[in-house]
């Protein structure tokens, strides 16, 4: 692939993150998670919530990794 046609993964899966920025659902933002799969179509990772919160779609720049 060359370089800045398809987005790779830059967090690992099963990283801790914590969700910022975002301005569709303001209501996640400092809510952690673990990344559970990057979806390269889309660029974006699936992260399951904590407390058995549901999962979301989000990009990489609203994923700040904690650990």
């Amino acid at each position: 692939a060359e370089s800045g046609s398809s987005p790779s993964p830059t967090i690992p899966i099963g990283a801790r993150v914590e969700l910022r920025g975002l301005q569709a659902k303001p209501e996640l933002n400092g809510r952690r998670g673990v990344v559970v799969k990057f979806v390269g179509s889309s660029g974006r990772y699936r992260v399951q919530l904590d407390e058995g919160g549901e999962a979301f779609s989000l990009k990489a720049e609203n994923l700040l990794v904690v650990f």
